[in-house]
């Protein structure tokens, strides 16, 4: 569009310049007209052929011409794009204007007036083109041509400018693309820097955290080594009380043999005496021969009233017979289990004073809130168990007399057991409490036959025993009771009654999950250690039955002491395991309480797994919690 245009208006100034002429000059450079006698060829109009406007030049070709001031004003544009911008023009003098309507009006008026008929007829005549006409079309062809020239130029520089433009724009974007990439280089090193520097801040943290818990533990140590040296020296000391008290006792008693035997070589004497005086009065001798005769006739009848009520005891000891052989439980176990209820009667004796007495209740109460405080703050670290350890000693140390640190024993066991609920719930909260109980056990053994003792009362799976419900030998009441069911209130009617199997086996799984983490901790010196573990599993493979209460002692149990089994028989308590899962398993699934079969589940997922080789959770303690470090930041 743009071409044709241009092409156009070039048309345009071609047939102005075939009709225009130059504008008459001023006065002062007004210049002589040409002779006509002096041009060898005229034309018709008064002017010489080879006098033609030359653009090139910017003057007129003849021999007039004119001062060098005047410049002559041609119609058109130049012949080259210089000139036409205003360049050449200043540099030759030569003016250009573009004709306006008013000039082709007059040039057209002139032409009317100036043509005559005859001109007319001969240019009509005329076939051939004129030189102006054919200088005409030479000049359209050129000023097509320049035209042409001029767009292809412009358009080539407008081309080579946009290039440039593009180039330089790309290169703008390259630098920029550069500088954001050395940029953001920059940056990421930064960021590694910081983090590098917030990791070494982070590392020298927690060595130093580590460093303060090494010293605390070290000092701790150091606190319950020479606690346990003081505890040697005082049972050392004791002991030698002891010693020097027994011989003393021993020097007591045979002082009192000797004064016994005195006293029986005088009654001896004595009665010798008195049967020689009893020998010389006959008549006390007849009185003393009937006074026999009436003693005999007295112990007959005493013997006679004797055994006649014995005939019908027979009936209850039969009863009781029959009950006995309701009762699971080896021999072995029976005898140690009322050995350990023995020892425990004999305890709470000792401590029955203290019990009664309303004037020490107080103390008593004092001695049971720092007991529940150091219970209730055990917690999955070495540390904290330590330290636990040092102020449950510390606590019993304190109390001087016997009575007073036997009840402070037996509020701590008391307190510990009463974390079934919460054992029952978070299953690895039994070690922590099972490792302080051991610990503070080697220091006072009498701590672990509270411990077995209380444990026997409340489960006696523990022992471990069991009871066959035989309704024509035992009645629901003393089932109940042998079983170890507690007797709560009824809200309904506000009596007695006993709690459910339910609760029964969640008190059943947090005791024996407490039991099994005893066992299983590694102290030498473990009153109550893994031996223990082996001896109850064994004895309740043999005699318990198979059912809901047993597989929820023994999967409770397994749960917690199955791994440190392992490690210690190995071979033999993997036998033990195959002998539960083809003789136990296979009685169980016969059973017809639909409780039994998850138990049953989870009895046989354990021994066809192999999670006995898998550490329990919570087993392994770390020494310190970190994650309370990074909450105080």
């Amino acid at each position: 569009m743009l071409s044709e245009r241009i092409e156009e208006e070039g048309v345009a100034v071609a047939k102005r310049l075939n009709f225009g002429s130059f504008e008459t000059p001023p006065a002062s450079a007004r210049v002589p007209t040409w002779n006509v006698r002096d041009s060898p060829k005229t034309n018709g109009f008064g002017r010489s052929n080879d006098v033609r406007p030359d653009i090139h030049q910017g003057t007129r070709v003849g021999s007039g011409s004119y001062p060098a001031s005047v410049s002559p004003v041609r119609y058109g544009v130049p012949l080259d794009g210089q000139q036409r911008r205003g360049t050449a023009s200043a540099s030759t003098g030569v003016r250009y204007r573009t004709p306006d309507s008013d000039d082709d009006d007059d040039d057209g008026a002139d032409d009317r007036s100036s043509a005559t008929p005859s001109m007319l007829v001969n240019s009509q005549k005329i076939c051939k083109p004129s030189p102006a006409e054919e200088q005409l079309q030479s000049l359209q062809q050129q000023l097509r041509h320049l035209i042409q020239v001029e767009h292809q130029a412009r358009s080539h520089s407008r081309q080579e400018l946009w290039q440039k433009e593009e180039h330089a724009l790309a290169q703008h974007l390259a630098n920029i693309t550069l500088e954001l990439q050395a940029k953001e280089a920059a940056l990421k090193l930064s960021d590694e820097r910081l983090h590098a520097q917030h990791q070494h801040q982070r590392d020298q943290k927690l060595k130093e955290l580590q460093k303060s818990h090494e010293k605390a533990a070290e000092l701790q140590q150091q606190q319950v080594d020479k606690i346990q040296r003081q505890a040697r020296e005082e049972a050392e000391r004791k002991a030698a009380e002891e010693r020097k008290r027994q011989e003393e006792e021993r020097i007591r008693k045979q002082k009192e043999e000797e004064e016994a035997r005195r006293k029986v070589q005088q009654e001896q004497e004595q009665a010798r005496k008195r049967a020689e005086e009893e020998a010389k009065a006959a008549a006390d001798k007849a009185a003393a021969a009937q006074k026999e005769q009436q003693q005999q006739a007295q112990a007959q009848q005493q013997a006679a009233a004797a055994a006649a009520p014995a005939a019908p005891k027979s009936v209850p000891s039969e009863k009781a017979a029959a009950a006995a052989r309701c009762v699971r439980v080896t021999p072995a176990a029976a005898k140690y289990e009322k050995s350990m209820a023995k020892r425990m009667s004999e305890l709470e004796a000792s401590i029955q004073h203290i019990l009664n007495d309303e004037a020490l209740k107080k103390q008593r109460r004092d001695i049971e809130k720092k007991m529940t405080v150091h219970v209730q703050q055990i917690s999955a670290t070495l540390d904290q168990v330590a330290k636990k350890c040092v102020d449950v000693y510390q606590l019993l140390m304190s109390l001087q007399d016997p009575a007073w640190r036997t009840f402070g024993m037996l509020q701590f066991v008391i307190k510990v057991m009463r974390q079934y609920e919460l054992i029952a719930l978070n299953n690895k909260a039994a070690y922590p409490l099972a490792l302080v109980l051991v610990k503070v056990s080697t220091q006072f053994p009498t701590l672990m036959e509270m411990m077995v003792a209380l444990l026997h009362r409340e489960v006696p799976t523990a022992v471990p025993m069991s009871v066959v419900h035989d309704e024509a030998v035992l009645t629901s009441t003393q089932y109940h009771r042998l079983m170890g069911y507690k007797e709560v209130e009824d809200k309904a009617t506000g009596g007695k009654m006993f709690e459910t199997t339910d609760e029964l086996c969640k008190r059943i799984e947090g005791l024996m999950l407490l039991y099994g983490a005893i066992v299983q901790v590694d102290d030498p010196n473990n009153p109550h250690g893994i031996d223990h573990g082996w001896t109850w599993l064994s004895r309740a493979l043999n005699v318990m039955p198979a059912d809901r209460i047993t597989a929820k002692a023994l999967i409770c149990f397994l749960r917690s002491a199955g791994y440190t089994l392992h490690i210690r028989f190995r071979g033999q308590f993997i036998k033990l395991l195959r002998c539960m899962h083809d003789e136990f398993l296979p009685e169980l699934a016969r059973s017809s309480d639909p409780d039994v079969a998850p138990l049953r589940t989870l009895l046989a997922h354990y021994l066809t797994r192999t999670v006995y080789l898998q550490e329990p959770e919570g087993r392994a303690m770390p020494r310190v919690d970190i994650s309370s470090f990074f909450d105080r930041d």
